[in-house]
């Protein structure tokens, strides 16, 4: 059978910058090992993440087959609780197994057969030890719920061949949806009021079968998902500044770009200008509150390379 699409998103408060990268790999890598877990075929795995929502598209098998697999069970020798142990765990009998030399010493063996299944019937609990199985370097837990996160997870959406996939987080009081939004203020209802993915009132709700109508989506509700996308976009940007502005160039460290990348959903780049009466600062008193406080990209003069009287910065929102 044909592979089918599968959409997943979890829409979160603010992932902080820092931990983005390697959280939604680790979050990839886990819905991965579920899927070989449970032998779930698949293809063409993509993830992205934004500051709101870390986003896992693939293709899966929808059927699993049937098949056989050998366990390897104590030595013939060993205690029979140790035995027993092994019997229970696999529910067969001890007539039911076989020994088998391996490196001159004799095992149990036994062929335990797995009937064919279907993918719907594993996918609640791969995404949601994916979602715990996250190592977060900090995480926490919000009102009287004691389950932990990096930050409140406020909307899930799970999608499988076009259709909801149930997923339960009883002890947080969400399950999954079949429908996302958009920007958190860009993206309004037609009563212009600002859209909330928790609220049950007033919400655009967006669909989508497949990660490829997902990103095309959200990106005309002012969400570009794709982190590369979102440099690209501020690159670009920059470039047009230092073309309208001659003789100025914007300095982009690349520490300070992969934070900002992480800090916006749709980037919109500005330029402004330092007033006189703080350039009579030493130029490290300038350069570094605007890196580090307010993420600001200096500029300087192509001539000279002194600190130019202007600064870049990227916002979340159009003006």
């Amino acid at each position: 059978m044909s592979k089918k699409d599968f959409l997943l998103e979890i829409m979160v408060e603010e992932i902080p910058s820092r931990f983005q990268s390697s959280a939604v790999d680790s979050f990839a890598n886990l819905l991965i090992s579920g899927f070989e877990k449970f032998r779930i075929a698949y293809e063409n795995p993509v993830h992205y993440i934004t500051p709101r929502r870390m986003v896992f598209g693939a293709r899966l098998n929808p059927e699993i087959p049937g098949f056989t697999e050998e366990k390897k069970g104590p030595q013939v020798t060993a205690p029979a609780k140790t035995i027993d142990g092994f019997l229970k765990s696999i529910n067969v009998s001890r007539d039911c197994c076989n020994e088998k030399v391996i490196d001159k010493k004799t095992f149990l063996v036994a062929n335990v057969v797995h009937e064919p299944g279907v993918a719907t019937d594993f996918l609640d609990v791969i995404v949601r030890d994916a979602v715990v199985g996250i190592p977060w370097p900090k995480s926490m837990h919000w009102g009287p719920k004691m389950f932990r996160f990096v930050r409140p997870i406020t909307h899930i959406m799970c999608v499988f061949d076009g259709k909801l996939m149930p997923i339960g987080f009883d002890e947080i009081g969400l399950q999954s949806r079949d429908f996302t939004t958009g920007h958190l203020f860009m993206h309004r209802s037609d009563s212009g009021e600002s859209l909330h993915v928790t609220a049950d009132i007033d919400v655009e709700k967006i669909y989508a079968g497949n990660i490829t109508e997902y990103l095309e989506k959200l990106r005309e509700a002012f969400v570009i998902v794709d982190p590369e996308e979102r440099k690209r976009v501020i690159l670009q940007s920059v470039s047009a500044v230092e073309s309208r502005h001659c003789g100025v160039c914007v300095e982009v460290p690349d520490a300070l770009m992969n934070e900002i990348v992480g800090l916006v959903e749709y980037p919109v780049v500005f330029f402004a200008d330092i007033p006189d009466k703080f350039m009579r600062l030493p130029e490290e008193a300038i350069i570094v509150p605007m890196r580090v406080h307010q993420r600001y990209f200096p500029t300087r003069m192509v001539d000279s390379q002194k600190l130019a009287p202007h600064f870049v910065f990227v916002a979340n929102t159009m003006p």
